[in-house]
């Protein structure tokens, strides 16, 4: 049976057709479902949109959900099966749907995370999907597969949910593959993209700790399971080998559960003399300077570690339980061993109060200091399936203002479908919290990715007079929206003029003696910005005369 598998297609992070490929991620988790679909017999072919866009082989276009169907009937599958993730869901379904028009008698599949919670409310509400695949599918897609091939009707196939008659049927749920190193290596000789410069490594699932707001935790069933050493060290010599790949990422919600585990792999790097790198995720109270340096001995340059909060009781809230004192020297020991460390917060919790936000801000301004260290804050993006949703689906409101985790295109918002459907598109809504108002919510991400980042010498500078950044962020927000500027709630202004922005408020605040610095230092950041992203100088920096013939005249967003 032809069997083509779409990935969910990421636009929060696409700005241009000239994207690096380097950036992008081939899709893990449809090669490894295409080498188990080999392994049956069938034929395979996987489309990745993220990288035809980056190709230039597809536009963003008003005709993109058309052209898109045509590439996939093009290959004249037998049955399409998309992946789904929460943030690019109206999309894929978008796609879907043109799809279908076109071949009619083709089943459509959804699976993937957002499709597993929102199964039955995704084929009550859209006719032209036929069938949810829920959770891992490495043993049950094959098995969907051959049945449909032979004309058998699927619906024994644990983990599908479908229509029968007028009604939505949903087995139960499939069993987890317990045995990782049974499945065969992930695909990649089917992805005309080759495995890029970074690819992921497949090196585990789930995760031992409860956190009460993640999805993964949902999908993967709380079940944590690991790829052995020996295979692990196999796909990475083999794709160093066949794809030149330099370093790698491994795919794996906490990297650094298992010390004894981890130091293992380390000495048989080190062993193997593969001449890699490579970088994962951690917590900071799995990690001490020993085992960090081991680690950086073996090739590792870089740790994410998700913090989500500097408030104790949030921490216990969110069931994230990490002592935050251990926050400082973690990451203290991780820029001593050579290691970048990247550490993410979110905003917006139910029960979150201004008090908890601004541990929260404290944290990161400390973390400020650092400069080996990135910084990221997300406000939080309700995702149907974990506890919290659950417990607190009665506060979900919509507003239109969208979180950095449920960005997309603008021109690809479906706001209608966001209001008609807030479980399937709960990510585009947001948690009504206790004690922090809405309006003062948004933007907080943009201001922690936006001068906290690009511009943290001018932000150390303006907290300077013993200010917190909390404090800052409130006069930045109390300095802007009146005038409309900084892309807050106030405007639609492209987010690229934040920078420039931002300058002229801190213009401001020397001007009026509330911060006493050299405003040359400032736009040297914002030239080092635009150069490295850009190419070019913001065109405020650039006079009327020497803007002639530039390309610079439609903006880019902030990476």
């Amino acid at each position: 049976m032809r069997v083509c598998l779409v990935s969910s297609l990421n636009l929060s992070g696409y700005y241009s057709r000239n994207c690096e490929l380097a950036l992008l991620s081939p899709p893990l988790g449809l090669l490894s479902l295409a080498a188990v679909l080999e392994q049956g017999g069938h034929e395979v072919a996987l489309v990745d949109f993220n990288y035809a866009l980056a190709e230039g082989e597809i536009t963003l276009g008003r005709d993109f959900y058309a052209r898109a169907a045509g590439r996939i009937e093009g290959l004249s599958p037998q049955v399409v099966g998309f992946s789904t993730m929460c943030n690019s869901y109206h999309i894929g379904l978008r796609i879907a749907r043109a799809v279908k028009a076109r071949l009619r008698n083709v089943p459509i599949v959804l699976g993937g995370p957002q499709a597993s919670v929102v199964d039955r409310e995704t084929l009550r509400a859209f006719p032209f999907v036929d069938m949810v695949l829920r959770g891992e599918a490495e043993e049950t897609l094959p098995r969907l597969a051959a049945d449909l091939a032979q004309g058998r009707n699927p619906e024994a196939v644990p983990g599908l949910t479908y229509r029968r008659g007028g009604l939505i049927v949903r087995n139960a749920d499939a069993p987890l593959v317990l045995n990782l190193d049974s499945l065969p290596p992930p695909a990649y000789h089917l992805f005309p993209y080759g495995a890029g410069t970074a690819p992921a490594i497949d090196a585990g699932r789930g995760c031992p700790f409860p956190c009460s707001f993640r999805s993964t935790s949902t999908f993967w069933r709380c079940r944590f399971r690991l790829k052995s050493i020996d295979t692990i060290i196999q796909e990475m010599w083999t794709l160093k080998r066949t794809h030149n790949a330099p370093r790698f990422t491994f795919a794996q919600d906490l990297f650094t559960v298992s010390r004894r585990r981890l130091q293992a792999f380390c000495d048989r790097l080190q062993a193997e003399k593969m001449d890699v790198t490579w970088t994962c995720s951690a917590r900071i109270d799995r990690v001490d300077a020993s085992l960090l340096r081991h680690m950086s001995d073996a090739g590792c340059r870089a740790l994410f570690y998700g913090v989500e909060t500097g408030s104790p009781a949030m921490q216990r809230q969110i069931h994230k339980n990490l002592r935050l004192e251990k926050v400082s020297a973690a990451v203290g020991a991780t820029i001593e061993a050579k290691m970048k460390p990247t550490l993410s917060f979110a905003a917006g919790y139910p029960g979150e109060t201004e008090e908890d936000l601004r541990q929260t801000l404290d944290m990161i301004q400390e973390l400020l200091a650092r400069p080996q260290a990135d910084v990221q804050l997300h406000i939080l993006a309700p995702q149907a399936g974990p506890p919290d949703y659950e417990r607190y689906r009665d506060r979900l409101r919509f507003d239109g203002h969208y979180s950095g985790v449920a960005g997309t295109a603008r021109q690809f918002l479906q706001p209608k479908w966001f209001r008609r459907y807030p479980e399937l598109f709960s990510c585009f809504h947001y948690f009504e919290t206790d004690g922090i108002p809405r309006e003062r919510l948004k933007g907080l991400d943009l201001f922690v990715q936006g001068p906290c980042s690009a511009m943290r010498g001018t932000v150390l500078r303006l907290l300077a007079g013993g200010r917190s950044l909390w404090d800052l962020y409130c006069d930045w927000r109390e300095w802007a929206d009146p005038r409309g500027l900084g892309g807050g709630p106030t405007t639609d202004e492209a987010p690229d003029e934040y920078l420039l922005d931002f300058y002229d408020f801190a213009a401001a605040q020397v001007a009026t003696h509330r911060a006493d610095f050299d405003l040359g230092r400032s736009r040297d950041e914002i030239l080092a910005f635009y150069l490295q992203y850009y190419g070019r100088g913001p065109l405020r920096f650039i006079s009327s005369e020497d803007r002639q013939g530039l390309p610079g005249a439609e903006q880019t967003p902030l990476k």
